[in-house]
């Protein structure tokens, strides 16, 4: 939400790159384009073959409006030219649920909750919104290698506020990156899908800098607001 926040609420009480400190990435997480089976498709090229020919029947659930599952559906749209109806849910474990009972067609989703219903059988899983595949579906392709660069990678980081001594800041930093090197805490996230990886403060503040700038540019062009 950090970097959304700055182009969905123009009336945003804070400045997330002049209040607060960058301490260093956390980890991240890759989301997956998962469909119900009631739609007769396996692959990503099969649904946009499948949506143009019924266009605007296709449903897709989303965590919210403006989440980043709503802004990888809209680039997709964009880029296959397709038409799909958005039907947003409070939350991911609604959107789950909701694509799990076939209320919906298909949904982005942090790929923890569809993974175990793809891997059962109950549904399709078409594609990963990241850089790269995940080590938990490595059989499942990118949508950057089928052609569609979306990505939509969950992270997290550590931030604190801003003014906070740089001797603060380093030895936060330092103890962040002990921990997250620490194996036993690395098998455990990744067993969730989660991938840990800290970086400097200066990598931090520059990736949230890029971060912000793209996805305000992306929700300017889908005229997307909360406010």
């Amino acid at each position: 939400p950090l970097a959304l926040n700055v182009g969905l609420y123009p009336k945003l009480p804070y400045d997330p790159l002049k209040d607060f400190e960058a301490i260093s990435r956390v980890a991240t997480q890759p989301n997956l384009l998962a469909a119900h089976p009631k739609v007769p498709v396996k692959t990503v090229e099969e649904l946009i073959r499948h949506a143009k020919a019924n266009p605007g029947k296709i449903t897709y659930a989303s965590n919210g409006n403006g989440s980043p599952q709503h802004l990888a559906a809209e680039q997709l749209k964009r880029m296959a030219g397709i038409d799909l109806l958005h039907v947003p849910y409070k939350g991911a474990a609604p959107t789950a649920a909701a694509l799990l009972a076939g209320e919906v067609s298909i949904a982005f989703n942090v790929i923890l909750l569809p993974l175990p219903h793809v891997q059962a059988g109950k549904l399709t899983g078409l594609a990963v919104a990241s850089s790269r595949r995940s080590p938990l579906a490595p059989d499942i392709p990118t949508l950057a290698e089928l052609g569609y660069p979306i990505d939509i990678d969950t992270w997290y980081g550590l931030v604190a506020p801003a003014g906070t001594p740089k001797e603060i800041i380093s030895k936060l930093n330092a103890e962040t990156v002990r921990i997250l090197d620490l194996p036993d805490l690395r098998d455990r996230t990744r067993s969730q899908g989660i991938e840990l990886g800290s970086s400097t403060p200066e990598q931090f503040s520059a990736f949230l800098k890029a971060d912000i700038a793209k996805w305000t540019q992306v929700i300017r062009e889908f005229s997307i607001t909360i406010d």
